[in-house]
């Protein structure tokens, strides 16, 4: 499986690098900060007339003939005109000067920046261009000049057309003629087939054109025909249509033009149109495959390079080869292979390299060595694969090496010499261990090398004669001896990759069984060969993680795109759950300031199962308790303590505060919003201690990103909405002086009794709000009866009663994000259903209209009125209890009078 992997990844290899070499767009890749062209490809080495190794010699400068002060011109051009190309003049080697277009775009390889540009001759393309105006004009003028010799000249107009018409099909590209004053189109076969037209044009405005363009490039192109028609001002743009037959979109270049007759002044509108759709899909190709190219040549487990099939030159490798050889990969550059290739092995490579560039061969496989440049010889297996060019001949070849000295050696020694073979076996970095068959029909170990004994945290001397089963778990056992038997058995070499915990953790190994057989050609013995492939998996580990965290991200985004208001803080639970678990933390939470930033909550927080929650203990705690924090955090830098215990001497107060939490390892990472401090996110480990990378720490920025923006729009929401409630809520006590402080004493009570129930944060921020309104329908009650000092008649309570309703009428047509208008309606409604407006019974009243129903009872009783006096606070819990399960609901007074006895609460 690893091999067919190898062969896979190799193929790939050569796919991308063929593509960028083979293609026939003209490709440069060159050094933005120094103007030097870094890569070629073929296509480019033709055009401009070089080999491959003089046009990494040049700048790009050197090729250009434009001045600074021209190519600067130009771009402003390309900027206002809109094009994402530049037209420039290359001196080619033949001292020629071509036009050319230009297009680039930056990429990252290596970590640094350059710049890859497609070029495209357009000087054959110019001068085509004019005489095809030309010839086109010379056409019109003859069909006006001789109308009267028509029959003569039919014979060259028809010559001339057949031409015109060639030269479309040739060049591909389709012309369309509008003629205004006679309302007719022409179009060539080009231009049909482009738009997918199967039909003759039947309408003959130019709104029939335009109908085929996407809707987004429709202001662009309306502004560009309408200097067409009205100012006579060509244009040339790229745009999407959709074709009429398939529907399918496709990217056209189009050229629209003016021609006036002299004569007559008769005008027409030409448009020159191109289809380009393979040429951007080629390019966005090109740029995807580029970074996947060049990331898998340099990652390879393999030493790949590039060379000249004729000069044997090297032109390109890869880091790992040049770690073959023992050389930079600079000294690599530019050798010939025959010069670092053992003597014994020349005359060979070149016969089979002879045979490889003219085709006798497809590729070639062989073992070799090389001389390094410390007399040191390596052996390499060695695969060569020739990349044909357009002649069909190899110019250039791929060649992959794989160092196999170890395992040379260590097969080498078998074949010799037991004393041989214990040197390699003692020596070679490759793990090696012996298994052999007993009579008992139990597999035994006969012995490891050092460095299986280093892999596996076992001593040869522990193992020796031992059974497999004595020696290894019975998990591992099994596995392992599975494996051998197999090998056993099938009396074949058998390659594998093989996942075992040992002693000093999980190992990842990939291994070679090589069956040894005795006289009778029974296998007795197994030797086997491992690699250990741990790191490569880790490899592979970290970039699963990478993929995880961006899907992640992206989920978490799209949520938070799509939240609603009251939705936000539950959402922001769940994503501290999803990112805890994600990144295997005990505990998750976010703090945020006080408006002034003196203090600072806990207002969320997530905890694993068996972790202590803190989020009641750290409230409005002083943010200068933590300077040391704070500071940092005013920095906008992220903290990260992978031991608590070695926090710096400075930061001793913040050291007390999460030992007494038992926090061993702690990451966190401020909260902003537009470039304002507004709190933080933070994460700890409590069983372990734990450090986070970069990728995480980054990941996790995002994140607490997405945090303060939508806790601003919260906050920027309920800040509108409690303006609006405390509007209304003056109005009514500037009206109503003896009720004045009613409605926020109401509020305060209401919400102490809600946080006892339990409530929900967001429940709790509707029943405020519905008590700061709760009596907003007294404004239609006339003052005389707000006011009066006695005892109403029944006409003016009945007066008083239709403050409900009259709430009700005043706030529903505000959007509030809870049932505030229906809470307000239903406040004076009552358990037995004695209430009004409506009569509702206790089953069909709202939870939060209950609580406000007994806040503004006990409200009411403790407070002095003009016809009456105040009640005690015992005498109002007494009336509570007489009237529980009557008027009022029994959880709701229950709760309102152990918030007011054993928490000690008081109205204020």
């Amino acid at each position: 499986m690893k091999k067919n992997n190898e062969i896979v990844s190799k193929n790939n290899e050569l796919f991308y690098k063929d593509l960028f070499q083979n293609n026939l767009e003209i490709m440069l890749l060159i050094d933005p900060e120094t103007s030097q062209i870094k890569d070629c490809n073929l296509s480019a080495c033709k055009f401009y007339g070089y080999s491959y190794n003089e046009m990494l010699n040049y700048k790009i400068t050197d090729i250009n003939v434009l001045t600074q002060e021209q190519v600067r011109n130009e771009m402003q051009l390309a900027k206002k005109e809109k094009r994402n190309y530049f037209y420039f003049k290359h001196r080619i080697a033949n001292g020629q000067i071509r036009d050319v277009e230009v297009k680039s775009s930056h990429i990252h390889l290596d970590g640094k920046e350059l710049l890859f540009s497609i070029i495209k001759d357009t000087t054959d393309y110019k001068i085509y261009d004019q005489k095809l105006r030309i010839e086109n004009s010379n056409l019109e003028r003859i069909v006006a000049e001789r109308t009267y010799d028509l029959e003569k000249e039919s014979n060259t107009l028809k010559r001339l057309e057949k031409r015109w018409l060639i030269s479309q099909k040739i060049a591909k590209v389709g012309i369309l003629i509008f003629d205004p004053k006679r309302d007719k189109f022409w179009a060539s076969e080009e231009f049909l087939r482009i738009y997918g037209i199967n039909k003759k044009i039947e309408s003959s405005s130019i709104e029939y054109l335009k109908s085929f363009q996407l809707a987004e490039y429709n202001q662009m192109l309306d502004e560009k025909i309408d200097d067409l028609i009205m100012k006579h001002q060509g244009y040339e743009a790229e745009y999407k249509i959709t074709r009429e037959n398939d529907s399918e979109e496709r990217i056209i270049h189009v050229i629209g033009d003016v021609e006036t007759e002299e004569l007559d002044e008769d005008t027409s509108f030409i448009f020159v149109i191109q289809d380009i759709t393979e040429l951007k899909m080629s390019e966005e190709k090109i740029k995807e495959s580029e970074e996947f190219y060049r990331t898998i040549f340099e990652k390879s487990p393999f030493g790949i390079s590039l060379n000249d099939s004729l000069s044997r030159k090297t032109i390109e490798v890869n880091q790992k080869y040049a770690d073959i050889l023992k050389m930079s990969k600079e000294e690599c550059s530019n050798i010939d292979w025959i010069s670092i290739t053992h003597p014994d092995d020349i005359q060979e490579d070149l016969e089979n390299m002879k045979k490889m560039n003219t085709g006798e061969i497809n590729s070639l496989t062989m073992q070799k060595r090389y001389i390094r440049p410390d007399n040191s010889i390596v052996w390499i297996n060695m695969k060569i694969v020739p990349i044909i060019n357009e002649n069909y001949k190899s110019f250039r070849h791929l060649c992959m090496i794989e160092d196999i000295t170890d395992r040379r050696n260590a097969y080498m020694s078998l074949e010799e010499s037991e004393l041989r073979f214990r040197e390699v076996f003692e020596n070679t970095t490759d793990c090696i261990f012996i298994v052999e068959k007993g009579n008992d029909g139990q597999l035994y170990y006969k012995g490891f090398n050092p460095a299986e004994e280093k892999s596996v945290g076992l001593k040869n001397s522990e193992i020796y004669g031992k059974c497999i089963n004595d020696v290894l778990s019975p998990e591992v056992a099994a596995l392992v001896s599975g494996k051998y038997w197999n090998c056993i058995e099938s009396r074949s070499v058998l390659n594998y990759e093989e996942t075992l915990n040992f002693l000093t953790g999980v190992k990842y190994f990939s291994t070679i069984l090589i069956p040894v057989k005795n006289q009778d050609g029974q296998v007795y013995r197994i030797i086997g060969i491992s690699n250990d492939i741990t790191k490569q998996k880790v490899i592979e580990k970290e970039l699963k993680y990478k993929y995880e965290s961006q899907k992640l991200l992206l989920d978490i985004s799209v949520n938070f795109a799509n939240v609603i208001f009251e939705d936000i803080d539950n959402l922001i639970n769940l994503t501290l759950k999803q990112i805890g678990k994600f990144d295997k933390a005990d505990r998750s939470y976010v703090f945020f300031f006080s408006e002034e930033g003196s203090l600072m909550s806990n207002t969320h927080e997530w905890c694993n199962e068996g972790i202590q929650p803190e989020k009641t203990n750290l409230q409005n705690i002083p943010s200068e308790s933590c300077p040391w924090w704070m500071s940092k955090l005013r920095n906008f830098e992220t903290i990260i303590i992978p031991r608590v215990s070695e926090m710096p001497a400075e930061a001793h107060n913040e050291k007390e505060i999460l030992q007494a939490q038992s926090i061993k390892s702690v990451l966190v990472i401020p909260v902003i919003f537009e470039n304002i401090l507004i709190g933080y996110m933070g994460f700890d480990s409590v069983k372990n201690e734990k450090n986070w990378t970069e990728d995480t720490s980054n990941m996790l920025k995002l994140i607490a990103n997405i945090f303060g923006n939508s806790i601003h729009r919260k906050n920027k929401i309920l800040a509108m909405l409690n303006q609006t409630v405390d509007a209304l809520s003056t109005s009514l006590e500037i009206r109503d002086p003896y009720t004045s402080g009613h409605q926020k004493r109401v509020a305060n009570i209401a919400v102490k009794i809600a946080e006892e129930m339990g409530l929900s944060e967001f429940q709790i921020q509707g029943i405020s709000m519905a008590s700061l309104l709760h009596d907003i329908g007294k404004v239609v009650v006339p003052s005389e009866i707000l006011n009066k000092p006695g005892k109403l008649s029944e006409l003016e309570f009945s007066l008083i009663k239709v403050h409900s309703q009259a709430g009700y009428d005043i706030l529903k047509d505000i959007e509030f994000p809870w049932l505030v208008k229906e809470i307000v309606l239903q406040h004076h409604e009552r358990i037995n259903g004695s209430g009004y407006p409506k009569g509702l019974t206790g089953d069909k009243l709202l939870l939060e209209a209950k609580i406000i129903a007994v806040a503004d009872a006990i409200e009411a009783m403790v407070s002095h009125r003009p016809y009456r006096a105040a009640l005690s606070i015992d005498e109002s819990f007494e009336e509570l209890m007489k009237n529980k399960d009557i008027l009022y609901d029994t959880e709701v007074v229950d709760c309102c009078i152990k918030v007011f006895k054993e928490e000690g609460f008081e109205i204020n």
